[in-house]
């Protein structure tokens, strides 16, 4: 019975809500904070880092992130097919940054000076 918001075209959230009975789409996430903040939808499904960001950034004091997340979802980097060649480099750099725990560390850092 939650009145729910979601981006157009993030498809991940578009599927998880077809079933509910009363769901919003905006183009623009700042649109889901405020009406959720004003009280006009009550539940946000976006990115953690994203929502928080948009949270702190407008000061939106009454909006909380739940936790723990409803599922994770992959991210990928994407390049031009003109940098085809680079694809081979950037896997290893990508790999070796995820066995050394290095992309962990930097997303700890981030976390612990964003949330200063």
């Amino acid at each position: 019975d939650l009145r729910t918001g979601i981006m157009r075209g993030m498809v991940y959230a578009e599927r998880g809500v077809k079933d509910f009975p009363a769901v919003t789409v905006v183009d623009k996430p700042i649109h889901l904070f405020k009406m959720l903040d004003s009280d006009r939808i009550d539940v946000v499904i976006f990115s953690d880092i994203n929502g928080i960001y948009i949270i702190k950034e407008q000061k939106l004091s009454s909006i909380y992130a739940l936790k723990p997340s409803l599922d994770l979802i992959q991210a990928y980097h994407y390049v031009h097919k003109r940098h085809e060649e680079l694809v081979p480099k950037l896997d290893a750099i990508f790999q070796d940054m995820r066995n050394s725990g290095q992309i962990e560390r930097m997303r700890y850092e981030f976390w612990r000076e964003f949330m200063e």
